[in-house]
């Protein structure tokens, strides 16, 4: 044998020397190691710059449950500028110092010995094993241990299954639910049928045309010119005339000026000419009935035939739109007399003259 193969051969003997203990016994279990202890946590607590060290540290209690409570007494020298429980911090997350309440500390922390100032702090454990605390650049200063336990103990298996508990939604609760749902739904949707249907016979009026007729008969009715009272006469003759644009072109002309009046009528595509007129008629009314002296019965007979011819031109005969009876009999009689006023007044479908002083007949 080559000196090489030599120092292989004694190699492979001193590895087999060295198991030996561990392969006796061949028919044997192999040994199971042992657990290793729980490796110490190490807390170092601190004061504010130029705090003193403590001369001794004490834990209360010295044993308790993962995330308990445990009380760290500090005794420092007598006569030294002790920090306050509120300045004394912790290393790391394993400890977690609360706000302490003097009153709850044991008995055994409650007081110092020997004139020592005593600063009482509480702190929540949260590492498993033995913690151990000592004061921040002290290595030989007074240290103190605790240790903390699992809240459940080694041998606990999982919690059983528990039971799948049902909300005792049987089929025949759950039919009568959704039958109800079903009936609620139906009288939403009728009512909101009705109110649809209201609103769209609310927008179905009678002709415009009758109403005014049947107002702008009255006022002729009154003779309010020859007994000297043209201005009173022109300004209801403007009102009906507004009354007539509100409910026939949807405009709140009460409110509006004869040029806004024509503005509106243009942008809702209506013929610019009739837009012109209208604001002729009413700028008409509003000149002779501001304008000094009385307003003359010609004037206002020629600019009550104006707004009949202006009616007229735009007017929709009631052909589909339910009409009462009462209203449809005298408002037509109505407008075929005032009708005969067009032909007694050919100038009257332009009054723009009126509004300048002119008199047109």
């Amino acid at each position: 044998m080559t000196a090489r193969g030599s120092r292989w051969a004694a190699a492979l003997l001193g590895a087999l020397a060295a198991s030996a203990p561990v392969m006796a016994g061949a028919d044997g279990p192999l040994p199971v190691a042992a657990e290793a202890p729980a490796e110490t946590v190490r807390v170092e607590l601190a004061g504010p710059a130029g705090a003193p060290s403590p001369l001794a540290m004490r834990v209360a209690p010295d044993t308790v449950a993962m995330g308990g409570t445990v009380w760290i007494a500090l005794d420092f020298p007598p006569g030294s500028a002790a920090p306050r429980p509120e300045q004394i911090t912790a290393s790391g997350r394993d400890l977690l110092l609360e706000p302490a309440d003097a009153d709850a500390a044991p008995v055994l922390l409650s007081a110092a010995a020997g004139g020592r100032q005593r600063r009482l702090v509480s702190a929540r454990m949260h590492a498993l094993g033995p913690v151990r605390l000592a004061w921040q650049g002290s290595p030989g200063g007074p240290a103190a241990v605790a240790v903390v336990k699992p809240r459940l103990p080694a041998d606990a298996g999982p919690a059983p299954l528990r039971r799948l508990v049902g909300l005792g939604w049987r089929w025949e609760r759950l039919a009568a639910l959704a039958l109800l749902a079903a009936l609620v739904l139906a009288v939403a949707a009728r009512r909101g049928r009705r109110k649809q249907v209201g609103a769209a016979d609310a927008a179905l009026a009678p002709p415009a045309y009758l109403s005014a007729a049947l107002a702008l008969e009255e006022l002729r009715a009154l003779e309010l010119p020859r007994k000297g009272e043209g201005r009173r006469f022109l300004d209801r003759l403007a009102g009906v005339g507004r009354v007539y644009l509100r409910n026939r072109f949807g405009l709140p002309a009460a409110e509006m000026t004869p040029a806004e009046i024509e503005r509106k009528l243009r942008a809702r595509g209506h013929a610019g000419e009739d837009a012109e007129r209208w604001r002729d008629l009413l700028d008409a009314c509003d000149a002779r009935r501001y304008a000094p002296g009385q307003a003359s019965a010609g004037d206002c007979d020629c600019l009550l035939a104006a707004t009949v011819a202006l009616m007229d031109v735009s007017r929709v005969p009631a052909r589909f739109t339910p009409v009462p009876a009462d209203l449809a009999v005298r408002g037509e009689m109505a407008w075929g007399r005032l009708r005969d006023l067009i032909w007694a007044h050919p100038n009257a479908a332009a009054p723009a003259g009126l509004a300048q002083g002119g008199r047109r007949v």
